[in-house]
């Protein structure tokens, strides 16, 4: 009785960060990739991108001197520079690439990464020896020292497949989760729920990610 209302509480509470991604997160060279947040609670939205190659990309806010507050509830769709809803190009021939949207109860703390009000790339860089989504959250949790919650989603470039869809290499079942609490600190991310690719069947489960 006890796990069934557990449940029944998460399924009405949603995440606490929904992530989405058009085209499924799956892109031919030369997509347009588009974003859109919706966070279920009040707070500070960072958005950050892992590019194929491995790059480093702040999507949301555009610059360290913007606001970051978001409400809870509602919908963004995320622009880029000149107010376009293509926030970039999927402009590799093949590869995957990572988006994390993380909220946190406090403002950013964006100074120790910005350079003449612009994000300074110099002093933001993912660490190499994670997997995507460790390495975005572990520059999160330094720009929300307080602690996040969050939703990851990978994407994947490629070549068209049968089914009209861009195939990539990969083959491994991606796990997409959110997750988090505003008091456990940094790097308590529990509960977390999450999707697979490929076969996209909706799971939950407890967790705190290694």
């Amino acid at each position: 009785m006890l796990a069934t209302l557990i449940l029944a509480t998460l399924v009405v509470a949603g995440p606490p960060v929904t992530l989405r991604l058009n085209n499924d997160g799956r892109y031919l060279p030369g997509d347009a990739v588009q974003v859109s947040v919706r966070p279920a609670a009040d707070g500070y939205l960072l958005v950050l991108h892992a590019d194929p190659d491995g790059r480093l990309r702040v999507l949301f806010p555009l610059d360290p001197t913007d606001d970051a507050f978001v409400r809870g509830g509602r919908d963004y769709d995320l622009r880029s520079r000149g107010d376009r809803r293509d926030l970039f190009i999927a402009d590799w021939n093949r590869g995957q690439g990572t988006i994390l949207a993380a909220l946190s109860s406090d403002p950013l703390q964006t100074g120790a990464f910005s350079l003449n009000g612009h994000w300074d790339y110099r002093a933001l860089n993912l660490d190499q020896s994670l997997d995507d989504e460790s390495a975005l959250r572990d520059v999160a949790s330094r720009m929300a020292p307080s602690g996040v919650q969050y939703d990851v989603a990978p994407y994947v470039i490629g070549d068209a497949g049968s089914n009209g869809y861009a195939s990539g290499d990969a083959t491994a079942v991606v796990a997409v989760g959110v997750g988090g609490c505003w008091n456990c600190g940094v790097g308590w991310f529990d509960p977390w729920w999450g999707w697979g690719a490929p076969g996209w069947g909706w799971g939950w489960g407890w967790g705190v990610p290694g």
